[in-house]
Order: structure tokens, then C-alpha cells, then sequence
């Protein structure tokens, strides 16, 4: 009951606007009887993340399924969690540290990574960045109906584009990661990196191992 009328009342207000006292008079109670399950504010949020984290059910993956399918499969869950429960985006993290359950919605992006070769800071930074990114787009597109591009997720838009929101948000990210290893400006960097993703997507020849000139790219100088 407190879970539900948090995420009831975090729908309809800020979360700078969201306190226990506000939660306790809707359930007709008094703050100090909140205090008995979470001790702060902070706490009662982090929790409604959890909630919602628990909520996050990846498809079955098909045998031999590919890293590209499963990517796809993640951002399109993660759009459907977001349309059933927009405040994720609020409150996906809380006085500046990440909730546990946003942790469990991005593990699948640092699982996919790591099975491509990247490890320790390189995947920690690389895995952030292309959340960041996909948190930016499934939230603009939830949060605002008005809001497309040409990297939309409608499904009416079908697959094609959603490989390419997953292009565009693996360019935007990794091309970071790209422009500071070997150099380059950021812009050509992101396309870099978005060529290279376009090939891997469509079925190109180059072969996952490519996609490590993102982590080892320092090699190539």
C-alpha cells in the first residue's frame, strides 16, 4: 500500500515535491508510522525503484540469439516499463546514487558488453554511457508524445528503426569513448562508431571482434 500510493503520488508531483508527510496523509496515517518501514524519504524512493526494477522481465532468449536481438529486445522492454511506469526516470537515481533497481534494468547491457570483450573501467564506462543514452530516449518518448526522430521507437515504426535507435545510442555513447582513445573530434568519432554499428547490424562481415577497436582503439594509432 505505501509502494503503490508513492508511485501514485510521484505520477502526479515532482520528486522534490514527494515527502513521507505527503505519503502518510493521503493514506489517512501520520509520518512517524512510515518511519516503522523506511527511515528517510531517500529510502521510501529507492524502494519504489526497486519495485519497479522487479517488474523488468527480459523475453526468453532463443538459442544461438544473437547480441543485436538481445539489445533490441532490452530497449524495447525497457520502453514498455517506462510506458507502464514513467517515474522510473524520476527516480532511477536519488541523491546522486544509483537505485538497485535500475541497477537489475542496465545489468543486461553490461552482461551483453562484457560477452564482447569489454572488462573493468572500459566496461563500467562503456555500459553507463549507452544507458544514459537509451534512459534519454525511452524517456523523451514516454514522457512526451509529441517527441520523434528518426531514431523513434514506435512500433509502427518496426525493427529497422529500432536497430537504429540502438545505433544511435551506441554512437552517441561509445563515440566518447572513441574520440578520447584515439583522438579524434567527438562528432567524428560518433559517426565512426555509428558505421561500425550499422555494419554489425546489418549483417556485415567485419564480426564482433570489430567492435573491440572500441575498447583497444588506443592500438590503432
Amino acid at each position: 500500500m505505501i509502494i503503490e500510493t508513492s508511485l501514485e503520488l510521484l505520477r502526479l508531483h515532482s520528486v522534490e515535491g514527494f515527502t513521507l508527510a505527503r505519503v502518510a496523509d493521503r493514506l489517512d496515517t501520520v509520518s512517524m508510522a512510515l518511519y516503522n518501514y523506511f527511515p528517510s524519504r531517500e529510502a521510501l524512493l529507492a524502494e519504489c525503484a526497486n519495485h519497479i526494477g522487479k517488474q523488468f522481465v527480459m523475453p526468453q532468449p532463443r538459442k544461438g540469439q544473437d547480441w543485436k536481438k538481445t539489445l533490441r529486445d532490452w530497449l524495447w522492454t525497457l520502453r514498455d516499463l517506462g510506458e507502464r511506469y514513467p517515474v522510473i526516470f524520476k527516480i532511477a537515481g536519488v541523491e546522486g546514487k544509483t537505485s538497485a533497481g535500475w541497477l537489475r534494468i542496465t545489468r543486461v547491457v553490461g552482461t551483453i558488453l562484457y560477452h564482447l570483450g569489454f572488462r573493468d573501467k572500459e566496461l563500467a564506462l562503456n555500459s553507463w554511457l549507452v544507458c544514459l543514452q537509451a534512459h534519454a530516449l525511452v524517456q523523451a518518448e514516454v514522457t512526451d508524445g509529441g517527441f520523434h526522430t528518426a531514431l523513434s521507437l514506435s512500433r509502427r515504426l518496426g525493427p529497422a528503426l529500432a536497430t537504429a535507435a540502438i545505433i544511435g545510442a551506441l554512437s552517441g555513447a561509445l563515440g566518447y569513448v572513441y574520440s578520447f582513445f584515439l583522438r579524434f573530434p567527438v562528432g567524428a568519432s560518433q559517426a565512426s562508431v555509428a558505421g561500425v554499428c550499422c555494419l554489425l547490424a546489418m549483417g556485415g562481415r567485419l564480426g564482433l571482434s570489430r567492435l573491440r577497436l572500441l575498447r583497444d582503439g588506443h592500438r590503432w594509432r
